[in-house]
């Protein structure tokens, strides 16, 4: 599953795919990925209240936060689209 949310995040971002996928599979998809993430985040944010001591420190410490940042910046990457490479600064 992390690599079917891999492949549709960065065909989002126009990494690839492009010429062979429609692009609206990779919308759908992106906003699939950042939904799941962001619902984990909340629903086992506060579910992990409850939860023995060790789990609840990793879960608020660590996996809360990391699935908001990742689940915000896939939002980001799906209001976004992919770039155009004129759009690129040059080196």
């Amino acid at each position: 599953m992390l690599g079917a949310a891999i492949a549709l995040v960065t065909g989002r971002a126009g990494l690839w795919g492009a010429a062979r996928v429609p692009s609206w599979i990779f919308l759908i998809g992106t906003c699939g990925v950042a939904a799941v993430l962001i619902l984990r985040a909340v629903l086992f944010g506060f579910a992990s209240i409850g939860s023995d001591a060790v789990n609840r420190t990793w879960e608020l410490a660590l996996f809360t936060p990391l699935c908001l940042v990742i689940g915000a910046l896939c939002v980001v990457v799906a209001i976004n689209g992919p770039r155009s490479r004129s759009a690129q600064p040059a080196a």
